[in-house]
């Protein structure tokens, strides 16, 4: 294993048990026939796991399959009905070393459309090797499972949900898949072509600000809901023309003539981005034109170098939709968010719009937001003097308890742009806030999107364009540089739309 192999190795281990692990993927497919419901097997236990980490590193480390020997991502993880985390793409899910009881306890793995596994596992003693188990999840009765998107739990109910459709723009590879979860992989698109469309997505009537409702097992849910769930609903492609004369009347229905564009960061499915852009979009109360761009992320934990590589490769493609967005919409005012790892591209392409813009004075985008980008504090003070000029107001957020960026200093030995470690990354022209105190994700890495106090804060900067101070937000001083807090009284960080 190579010393950056081991490194990431070690980050996985820090992620569980910090736990770092992204929202669980509501992945479950259509049948052709009833599938009888069996007992859940587990194999018998093998020590270590020579593909991936050194036994000695964890534990215990979780293999989650299918009947067709398939990897589940995403699967809940118990132990002795305290959960742990999910399992990855490759329905890996490893529990690092830390102080836990040895000897028996009680393992359970559940997923939406299978039925949930639970039975008896020994953790080692002391120094003792970690265990590797396989676990194979059988299916439910999945005619079910398939048309719980689609009508809900009960077909006689009336629908209890709002749709939100968003546009969307990917670089990912189209599966062709009529199963709206399945429709674009996690990989590059084979030609290197963009595709464009629209989502439905169900946000449920009882949704909280800052939720990205998910079944959980824990509530003995089992598949989706839309009158419970956020549930990407459907899919659909457009070519360009469609496209932009859609996008063109949505705009034009709105208030404002807006669009915003948002660009998720590492780790992130297509149906997670496309779920958390429209949970964005209601919690916004946004009534202009909402876009995902969605690049091809490996949505899984221990992928974090090849997303550093594709994140560059889909930069040129960002840069010329978002130039295209520019001059095929009369959109008044064009917002970008970017989160995490996604900043590289937002960055790197505006880097370039920039450089064709030498000379011109008018702002070619309105808000530009950097949640907790993913980016060298050194890297990122140099690219804010080239790219400040073709934004009204650029906001960075930045969290001293952002771990995920805490793993990324650890990978670069740097500190990262949205990490608060000693100091916060001040840039002439952008407003800086500390995010610290802001209730966050397990991870602290989520926080601009599971926060109404941020959320609240990006809403207004969107409506009115306020200063921080316009926003009541509170200055503070390191040496001779300006940043902003929230004040300590905040509106309660729960809201029932």
């Amino acid at each position: 294993m190579s010393k950056l192999s081991a490194r990431i190795a070690a980050i996985a281990l820090l992620a569980c048990w910090l736990p770092l692990a992204a929202a669980p993927v509501l992945r479950f497919a259509a049948a052709d026939k009833e599938v009888t419901v069996a007992s859940p097997r587990v194999e018998a236990p093998t020590t270590g796991n020579p593909d991936m980490i050194a036994p000695n590193l964890f534990l215990l480390a979780v293999s989650v399959t299918d009947p067709k020997g398939r990897a589940v991502a995403g699967a809940d993880v118990a132990l002795d009905d305290s959960p742990l985390g999910f399992t990855d793409e490759s329905g890996q899910y490893y529990l690092a070393r830390k102080p836990m009881a040895p000897g028996p306890h009680t393992l359970s793995v559940s997923h939406a459309g299978f039925a949930k596994f639970s039975g008896p596992v020994t953790l080692p003693n002391g120094d003792a090797p970690g265990i590797s188990l396989p676990v194979r999840l059988e299916r439910q009765s999945t005619n079910l499972a398939a048309k719980s998107v689609e009508r809900g739990e009960h077909a006689e109910r009336a629908p209890n949900y709002h749709v939100v459709q968003i546009f969307y723009v990917t670089d990912r590879q189209d599966t062709g898949s009529a199963d709206p979860i399945l429709r674009y992989a996690n990989q590059r698109a084979s030609s290197g072509s963009v595709s464009k469309g629209t989502c439905d997505i169900s946000i449920p009537r009882t949704h909280e600000s800052g939720s990205l409702e998910s079944p959980s097992w824990v509530r003995l849910e089992y598949r989706p809901d839309p009158n419970k769930h956020v549930v990407l609903l459907n899919v659909k492609d457009l070519a360009p023309d469609p496209f932009y004369r859609r996008l063109s009347e949505r705009v034009a229905k709105s208030k404002e003539k807006e669009i915003v564009v948002f660009i998720h960061g590492f780790n992130n499915s297509f149906e997670e981005a496309a779920r958390k852009t429209a949970q964005l979009t209601w919690d916004l109360q946004f009534d202009g034109a909402p876009i995902l761009y969605s690049w091809p992320s490996r949505n899984k934990l221990l992928a974090y170098t090849q997303d550093e590589d594709t994140v560059q490769w889909t930069a040129f493609h960002l840069r010329a939709f978002l130039e295209e967005l520019a001059e095929r919409t009369d959109a008044k005012k064009i917002h970008l968010i970017a989160h995490s790892m996604g900043n590289r591209a937002l960055t790197s392409a505006l880097q370039i719009i920039a450089a064709k813009r030498q000379g011109m004075t008018q702002p070619l985008y309105d808000q530009v937001v950097l949640a907790a980008p993913d980016i060298g504090a050194d890297t990122m003070d140099l690219l804010a003097r080239e790219v400040r000029p073709v934004a009204r107001q650029m906001t960075l957020y930045a969290s001293a308890r952002d771990d995920a960026l805490i793993l990324s200093k650890f990978v670069h030995g740097g500190l990262r742009a949205g990490g608060k470690d000693t100091f916060l990354l001040i840039a002439p022209g952008i407003d800086t806030v500390d995010a610290s105190a802001a209730r966050t994700d397990f991870v602290g890495h989520a926080y601009f999107d599971n926060s109404v106090t941020i959320i609240t804060d990006i809403k207004q900067m969107i409506a009115t364009a306020a200063a921080p101070e316009a926003r009541l937000l509170i200055p503070g001083f390191l040496r001779d540089l300006k940043y902003w807090t929230f004040p300590a009284a905040t509106a309660p960080e729960v809201q029932i739309h």
